[in-house]
This record gives C-alpha cells, sequence and structure tokens, in this order.
C-alpha cells in the first residue's frame, strides 16, 4: 500500500463511524460526543454530522485525525467501530464479492490475526454462521487467520444492505484496564458508571467525592475521570488503533501531549467498603492507578467500615456521592430496610453546610419508594433506567442543598 493510497484512501477523505452506549444512556453518549467533537483539539478540515440510529449513534463526515481522538476521550461509549465500506447485497454470492473486493491492506498490517463478528437484521441472509465463515475464510487467504486477533471487524447485513466495520479497539471501550486484581463481586462496567456520573454530576462544581460501597474502585476511578479528562491511553490498550497501517503516529503523539492533565490535583475523595478484604483490593488497584496517572497520589482515603456508621468530615462544601448499593446481597440486611437508612444516611453523616449530590443504583420499585421515604421526595431529581447483563437497574439522581 502506497503513501499516495493511504493519504487518499485515510488520511484526506471523510469518514463515517458508529458509537454504540450501554442500553439506556445513548442520549448520555450522544451529549458527551457532541461536546468532544465541537472541542476539538486542533483545527480540522471536515465538519462533522452527528445522526442517532437504531444501533447507536453515527457521526460521519469525520477527519481521520480528529476521529483518533474518540478513543481516548470519550467515557461513555462501549464501542467505537469506524465504517470501511457499504454495499446493497441481496445474495451470498454478493456478500462474497463484498468482502473480496474491500482494499484489506488500508485496515491491516499483513499477517496480522482478525477477529470477526457477523449480525444479521431483516435479512433473507439470515444464516450468520455461514456469513462469518465466508468473511474468515476470504480474510484468512489474504493473510489474516483468527490466530492471535490485533483487529476485530464487524459485518453487518441489515435488508439488504452490509456494512464492514473495524472496530478501533479490540476490546470493548468500557476495559479501562486501571485495576490490578478483579476479583470484586459483580462490578458495575466503566462505562455504564460513567454514564451515570456524567448524567448526574454534569455542570455542577465539586470539591469532594465520597464513594460508599467502593468495591474494586470503579465509581472512585471513573469520577476522577469525569472530574479532570486525562487521556484514556493512561489504560486503554490500543493495538487495533495502532496497528492501521500508515498510523500517523506524530498526530497521535500530539493529540495525547494536549491531553496530558498530569499537573492537575484529583478532587480528594474517602471511599468507604465495609469487606476487610475488599478494602485491600481496593487499595491495591488505586495504588496501582496511581503508576500511570501520579496525580492520584494522596488524593485519596480508602476506610474499611459499615457505610452507615460512617461520617463525612466537613472537609469538602460540595461533595459529589455516587452510590452502588450491593442490592442486599454482601449485607445480612433486608433490601427495602437498606435503601431507607441510606436515604436517611444522607442527610445524617454530613453537616448541614455541606451540598450533598449524586445517584443510587436501585434493583426494584420497592427499594426506590424506600430510598424515597428515607431521603424525602423533594430531593430526588430525576430517574435513568438501564440495563446490564440483562438486569433492569433504576440510576435516581438526588440534591440536597446545604441548610442556612
Amino acid at each position: 500500500m502506497s503513501q499516495r493510497q493511504i493519504k487518499k484512501q485515510v488520511h484526506g477523505s471523510a469518514h463515517s463511524i458508529r458509537v454504540d452506549s450501554g442500553p439506556g444512556w445513548r442520549t448520555v453518549l450522544e451529549d458527551e460526543l457532541r461536546e468532544v467533537l465541537t472541542s476539538p483539539l486542533q483545527t480540522y478540515k471536515f465538519v462533522p454530522e452527528i445522526t442517532p440510529d437504531d444501533e447507536g449513534i453515527t457521526v460521519s463526515n469525520l477527519d481521520f485525525r480528529q476521529l483518533l481522538e474518540l478513543p481516548l476521550r470519550l467515557l461513555t461509549a462501549s464501542e467505537i467501530l469506524w465504517q470501511i465500506d457499504t454495499k446493497h447485497v441481496g445474495s451470498f454470492g454478493e456478500y462474497e464479492d463484498f468482502i473480496e473486493r474491500i482494499n484489506w491492506d488500508v485496515y491491516l498490517q499483513p499477517q496480522h490475526g482478525v477477529k470477526v463478528r457477523v449480525q444479521s437484521f431483516r435479512s433473507g441472509l439470515y444464516h450468520e454462521g455461514k456469513l462469518e465463515k465466508i468473511a474468515r475464510s476470504i480474510l484468512a487467504v489474504k493473510g489474516h487467520a483468527e490466530k492471535d486477533p490485533r483487529y476485530m471487524i464487524r459485518v453487518e447485513q441489515k435488508e439488504n444492505r452490509c456494512t464492514a466495520y473495524l472496530a478501533l479497539t479490540q476490546d470493548p471501550l468500557f476495559r479501562r484496564a486501571y485495576k490490578v486484581d478483579y476479583s470484586h463481586p459483580a462490578p458495575l462496567q466503566e462505562h455504564l458508571a460513567a454514564a451515570a456520573i456524567r448524567w448526574t454530576w454534569g455542570k455542577e462544581v465539586a470539591d469532594m467525592i465520597y464513594v460508599p460501597f467502593a468495591g474494586s474502585g470503579t465509581m472512585m476511578l471513573e469520577s476522577w475521570l469525569y472530574a479532570h479528562h486525562p487521556p484514556l491511553d493512561l489504560w486503554r490498550p490500543f493495538t487495533s488503533l495502532e496497528s492501521i497501517p500508515e498510523f500517523p503516529e506524530a498526530t497521535w503523539k500530539f493529540i495525547k501531549s494536549k491531553l496530558n492533565q498530569a499537573s492537575i490535583k484529583a478532587l480528594p475523595t474517602r471511599a468507604v467498603e465495609w469487606d476487610v478484604k475488599g478494602v485491600e483490593v481496593l487499595k491495591n488497584n488505586i495504588a496501582h492507578a496511581e503508576k500511570s496517572w501520579p496525580s492520584l497520589n494522596g488524593a485519596w482515603e480508602a476506610v474499611g467500615s459499615d457505610v452507615l456508621a460512617d461520617k463525612c468530615l466537613e472537609s469538602g462544601k460540595n461533595v459529589f456521592i455516587p452510590m452502588n448499593p450491593p442490592y442486599g446481597l454482601r449485607l445480612d440486611e433486608d433490601t427495602q430496610e437498606l435503601y431507607l437508612k441510606l436515604g436517611k444516611w444522607l442527610h445524617s453523616a454530613f453537616s448541614p453546610k455541606q451540598h450533598r449530590f449524586g445517584f443510587v443504583l436501585l434493583a426494584d420499585s420497592k427499594a426506590f419508594h424506600a430510598f424515597e421515604k428515607g431521603v424525602g421526595a423533594q430531593y430526588m431529581n430525576g430517574i435513568m433506567s438501564f440495563t446490564q447483563g440483562g438486569q433492569h437497574i433504576r440510576c435516581v439522581s438526588f440534591d440536597i442543598p446545604p441548610q442556612v
């Protein structure tokens, strides 16, 4: 592949991508996406256009170099798929011809492995296994077998149109890799935590983060990420992206340097975890994250305590509180009683002079009403429903202003 071909087809052309969110959080992802696209790190050739669709959010007319910013800056996305070709396809023969004719040398390094996923929607070509086998066979002949995959290709047959995508990262974007220990049970996926934090925090000012039920540290780290916006190359692997032929290393280094936030001191954070072993896991994970992000050093304390017996010192006037209770699974407590106590705790554990805002994740309507009774209906702002692993979860925001 010549430099001229790369410049024309990749560096000099407008591109389309699809960005996927967690179920229920598309509006939050769209808000973040618009924020990132309207605050580019440099001037680009094209003006991006955003269009929500059935599967996610499509961004068209996108400069390739601006495309490189997205996996470094988006917190609430689960996947970014770069559209590399699309065509009307009405038979298996046309499908095979479509896959064969894609100029794979533009997107894949020679002899690097490829993982293929195929989906078919409302199409006569409903046999996804056969479609996947055809694509794998063609790519294997071109030197891209499945062994040790460096890239992930997704092919979607929707009615009579077939579209091929290259995932900008081989793994889902929520796999931040900022933890060294994943032994904590049932953690919330990172992009879902990020979406709840963004939806609740918004533009409010916080000078302290308080994390009850801190678990393995997801809420702590995602709160810091939202507050300070460091580049996500700290923990997100980019093997697929950096393996694109003729990858613009100079542009990549420039973008990351523009995002460097190492000098910003992280907001002070108090994290509470009831399980003694869990506190050690939490401390190990945050200490591990400090190696990549030194600003975290000295910004946090991890406490082994029953959160309902813990008190927040009056060290912050505006306290952000992300709560992911264990739904009664880790505590010997009736779920409704737990949420009732949590609502009351938001008043008793803090100074009346402190502004307390944040969210609580709820498993069912009984827990919702119990929490509402405890905290007071006047302090509950909104509710957002989403799913993880087929489980329905309600995210409820609260805002308790300081009492004068």
